[in-house]
């Protein structure tokens, strides 16, 4: 089966001061199926269907887009959000930058294959790589290979090459695969067998490349050797590395990238819907 790899390496955390955390510091009421039941209504009630039912104007983009994410967050679709996500489609041209990003990304997650004239239309037009690669990618289960090869060629021809901006060499590469389904991955072995010097602890995150399903964490410690259990097996936990957009991890609010990265620090989140990590 195919995997994309990530690991993290963790270089510095032996600078990290130590910290000793008790259970209550783990606690949300968020959690508790009252405050679920009455988080879900007030989201449909106020978040997604009275911002939606708001004029579309400069100053309500911000209501729309809180809608926008409210609904992938609870996976929701009725009548208000149908409507809405149509006329902001018509309207997309003469929106702001981020309310076109928050559009496709709710369109990528919620109605896929629902739009694909419309886009198709669209992309001539754009002139912002980010928006343009969520198109193609929205694009990539209906439309042909060769045709999204072209219309990315002519986007780089007018405003950039691939090697100049890291999104379009990611879609580049994306497309030249085929959205990586013709990815010939190195051995796993010569992943695991990495050094990164003394006193490195290094945390491998292999994802499979459909992250509908969950991958596994292992950890290397500084000495070299893999950390076990008490019965000797190698020490893993199971990890959704899957975004709520399922969006490749080089697009905001994508899946959790690919790549080798550095923890410098730590911090507990204040997220709500993260919940206290």
């Amino acid at each position: 089966m195919k995997l994309i790899i990530t690991f993290l390496a963790m270089l510095f955390l032996q600078h990290c001061s130590a910290q000793k955390y008790s259970e209550r510091d783990f606690y949300s009421s968020a959690s508790l199926k009252s405050e679920r039941e009455k988080f879900l209504e007030q989201t449909i009630n106020n978040t997604i269907q009275k911002n939606l039912s708001k004029p579309l104007t400069d100053s309500t983009e911000s209501d729309y887009i809180s809608a926008f994410w409210a609904m992938q967050l609870i996976q929701y679709r009725d009548e208000i959000t149908d409507k809405a996500v149509r006329m902001c489609i018509n309207d997309f041209l003469n929106r702001s930058t981020e309310f076109q990003r928050a559009v496709l990304e709710v369109i990528y997650s919620l109605c896929q294959k629902e739009f694909n004239d419309e886009i198709l239309s669209l992309l001539p037009k754009m002139n912002n790589a980010k928006l343009f690669a969520m198109s193609v990618h929205y694009l990539k289960q209906s439309v042909d290979i060769k045709v999204l090869n072209e219309l990315t060629n002519q986007f780089e021809m007018k405003f950039m090459s691939a090697s100049e901006n890291p999104i379009l060499k990611m879609l580049k590469f994306d497309l030249l695969t085929e959205f990586r389904k013709n990815l010939t991955t190195p051995p796993l072995i010569d992943l695991l067998k990495i050094n990164l010097g003394e006193n490195s602890l290094v945390i491998f995150s292999l994802q499979r490349y459909n992250r509908d399903y969950p991958g596994l964490l292992i950890i290397k410690k500084p000495d070299g050797k893999f950390l076990r259990d008490n019965s000797g097996k190698i020490f893993s936990v199971p990890q959704l590395a899957r975004a709520i957009s399922d969006l490749p991890g080089y697009i905001t609010n994508g899946n959790t990238p690919e790549g080798i990265l550095s923890i410098q620090g730590k911090d507990v989140s204040k997220n709500i819907f993260i919940g206290p990590s």
